[in-house]
């Protein structure tokens, strides 16, 4: 609450109480969700190279404890802070690391509107990938293979089960299914043919066309704010 009135110093004293305290009961648990909410508070200040620390803290906590979803939402935390120092490299490790993370929840996660909710909550966050590939890392075919796999997935694994088209959002998925990747539709695709898709991301459209045999071509256009 405090850090979300930008009452940062307020915020760091009573969360640092908490880690004490944790720690002093040798409470691991609770010692990398305290480190995690501490990243959070020295992000929002915008003392990254703080947020950062306290984000590994909370990821090396939280793999000895095999927690992974609170480990999620740590590289998330300092997946968005080296976006901010533009620290590329790291940044794209850390986008490796969250997909690993999101498939793997994907296949916990089994009823489709539990899954839904999840992944459009996190879709933000796969929006910042694939513009950061795209516009950072200049490579568009990981962008495109980002912004494939996070797509309609519901309804693939819905097209792959007995369910069929049976509109039941409380459809237990027992596999989950993969996506065509980039160089797979392009031997499937039959002669003559383009597949088009496109992408909105918060400032530019991005628009991939696809032929057989034949390099990605793509397109991105600027939106206005």
């Amino acid at each position: 609450i405090q850090g979300q009135l930008k009452n940062f110093d307020e915020a760091l004293k009573n969360v640092q109480l908490a880690f004490d305290l944790a720690q002093a009961q040798s409470d691991h648990n609770l010692m990398a969700y305290a480190a995690l909410q501490m990243g959070d508070i020295y992000r929002d200040e915008e003392e990254l190279d703080q947020a950062v620390a306290r984000y590994s803290d909370s990821i090396n906590l939280y793999q000895t404890l095999k927690f992974e979803t609170n480990l999620y939402h740590a590289h998330k935390g300092r997946f968005l802070c080296y976006l901010r120092q533009q620290n590329d490299q790291l940044a794209h490790q850390e986008i490796k690391n969250l997909f690993e993370l999101l498939n793997k929840y994907r296949s916990q996660i089994s009823d489709e509107d539990s899954r839904n909710t999840f992944f459009d909550v996190e879709q933000t966050v796969v929006d910042a990938a694939i513009d950061f590939e795209y516009s950072r890392m200049n490579n568009p075919e990981l962008a495109f293979d980002y912004a494939n796999s996070a797509r309609a997935r519901s309804l693939l694994d819905r097209l792959n089960t007995d369910a069929g088209g049976v509109q039941d959002p409380a459809t237990k998925f027992q596999a989950v299914s993969e996506p065509r990747s980039l160089e797979m539709i392009q031997q499937q695709l039959p002669e003559q043919t383009q597949l088009v898709q496109y992408v909105v991301l918060e400032n530019k459209l991005l628009i991939f066309v696809i032929s057989p045999r034949s390099n990605l071509q793509h397109t991105m256009y600027s939106i206005p704010k």
